[in-house]
């Protein structure tokens, strides 16, 4: 198996190959897999305070996040997504590690798939609020 390589950079650092493929899969995973109705790029995507994480084997993106500080000093975390062919390998834990090493120990939320919430219990994330319908799916806040 390749080596993995993982990066980060905001819109304006990720160079055009990259973040074509970032964006691809987030669009292959959220649009085409899980069948979200919904336009996947919004203007968080390019805001000064998102980092795009990614990890990468053989030039290629084979998974992804995205990391934006909120006005309140808390780090958002939402596009997490792997691609088929990686799954269970790991790639998503190491990435959301990365993620909650970058928060520098300040606040990290995510809106998560209910049937996701063990994989971020696991990373000390805890439900706050009651669960609400986002995409079509029921999902929870969590924070660390």
């Amino acid at each position: 198996m390749a080596r993995t390589a993982y990066r980060y950079g905001s819109i304006d650092q990720i160079d055009a190959r990259m973040l074509y493929q970032l964006l691809r899969l987030r669009i292959q995973v959220f649009v085409v897999e899980r069948q979200m109705p919904r336009m996947e790029l919004d203007d968080i995507d390019v805001n000064d305070k998102t980092v795009h994480l990614w990890a990468e084997r053989s030039g290629e993106v084979v998974a992804g996040l995205r990391l934006h500080e909120q006005d309140d000093g808390a780090f958002r975390v939402s596009r997490l997504c792997t691609a088929l062919e990686a799954r269970g390998q790991g790639l998503a834990t190491k990435l959301m590690q990365h993620a909650i090493t970058m928060a520098k120990r300040r606040e990290v939320v995510v809106d998560a798939p209910i049937r996701t919430r063990g994989f971020f219990e696991r990373l000390g994330f805890r439900q706050e609020g009651e669960k609400f319908v986002k995409d079509g799916m029921p999902h929870v806040e969590l924070r660390l």
